[in-house]
């Protein structure tokens, strides 16, 4: 009798899960007869063939009708449909927030996702974003795609920042994303006067992130997750040393939705006050060169040696840049949590972090939260003392 119930406790389960991740593997491995089910037939074969240059915002929504603020917002902003095309995945079949979205019309594509029941929300979320990548890049034909999730709002410069910044990514192979969005962007902890303040980052936010088709072929179509993807993918960007572009100022924000896509981020947005760039003028943009890795490096190093320390900042001009030391996640953790910014760490790399560098601001300072390997960091990851 114990021996049965061991084998129906422990065998069963570990056969099941073999079965499950087999015919999920061959679902996966057929990409290239992908088969779709959406909205509209027709508008899906004209937008694979006659699509002019442009990227798409690819929006995954489910049970959650508030969506439809989030279109209106892409719609109203963007400066041409030709420009800009607006994609939205409904995961989930549901009747009011499907209502709302085919209210739009043709001013959206409106595709269903796959009809698929998976065991786990992360499994299907994996899923999901794999199938969604595909249709994207190799059923459409699109060379970049902007990833949204469903509770978030945008700035009116949202097209503006992910064209301009798409160059960076198209030239710089040591750029993998560029993001929307910055973690510590709370009012108290950036610069609002700089809009197009760019930083290079190994942090993964995984909010409103651009990528390239070919970066997509890269990470995707060999190894895909089939859980966690977004942890997968700290992982291979780490271990490759590739870096995302992130803004001083969010170009979105979250709203306060308990039915959308991104529950998970909202309990960090209950304690924040991300700022959202909202000012329709275009302001002056600097030179993409400035953010490219040897030179982004060089005058990142130049700052934090001619910051002072935080030790003797009380004596200094209050605008003075300072840096402060950590010596492990502990430390760091502790200034973090002094400052008030993110204290988390995701695979050992701090929020928006570069080479354990942290950059934020701190009552109208600069402040560099700096490893105390700096030294290491300038000879061997830099190339010069």
């Amino acid at each position: 009798m114990n021996r049965a119930l061991f084998i129906v406790v422990t065998i069963f389960p570990i056969v099941s899960l073999i079965i499950f991740f087999t015919v999920l593997q061959e679902r996966n491995g057929d990409r290239a007869n992908l088969k779709l089910k959406h909205i509209d037939e027709e508008a899906l074969k004209w937008l694979a063939v006659y699509m002019p240059p442009s990227f798409a915002v690819l929006v995954h929504s489910c049970r959650n009708p508030t969506v439809s603020s989030l279109v209106e917002q892409l719609l109203a902003y963007r400066s041409s449909k030709d420009e800009l095309v607006v994609i939205v995945i409904q995961h989930c079949w549901h009747k009011e927030t499907m209502r709302r979205l085919k209210s739009f019309g043709n001013r959206i594509y409106l595709i269903q996702g796959p009809e698929i029941i998976l065991p786990h929300e992360y499994v299907e979320t994996a899923y999901n974003h794999f199938w969604a990548f595909n249709l994207t890049f190799h059923n459409l034909r699109f060379e970049s795609a902007v990833v949204m999730n469903d509770s978030l709002k945008i700035s009116p410069d949202f097209q503006s920042y992910f064209e301009f910044t798409m160059e960076l990514l198209r030239n710089d192979l040591s750029v993998w994303c560029v993001s929307g969005y910055n973690g510590n962007g709370e009012k108290y902890f950036v610069d609002s006067t700089k809009p197009y303040t760019l930083y290079r980052t190994e942090f993964f936010s995984g909010v409103a992130w651009m990528i390239l088709k070919e970066k997509w072929r890269e990470f995707g179509t060999k190894e895909w997750p089939k859980v966690y993807f977004q942890d997968w993918i700290r992982q291979q960007t780490v271990a490759r040393t590739l870096a995302c572009i992130r803004p001083e100022l969010s170009r979105v924000k979250f709203i306060s939705d308990n039915n959308g896509l991104s529950a998970s981020y909202k309990e960090m947005e209950a304690h924040q006050d991300i700022f959202l760039y909202n000012f329709i003028e275009d302001p002056p943009k600097p030179n993409l060169v400035e953010f490219e890795k040897q030179n982004y490096d060089r005058e990142l190093i130049r700052k934090i040696l001619e910051s002072i320390d935080s030790l003797d900042y009380l004596t200094e001009n209050q605008f003075t840049p300072v840096k402060m030391i950590y010596e492990n996640e502990e430390d760091f953790t502790d200034i973090a949590k002094e400052l008030g910014i993110k204290s988390n760490l995701e695979h050992g790399v701090p929020m928006n972090s570069y080479k354990g560098i942290v950059t934020t601001m701190f009552q109208s300072r600069r402040i560099y939260i700096i490893p105390s390997y700096i030294g290491k960091i300038q000879t061997e990851l830099f190339g010069y003392k």
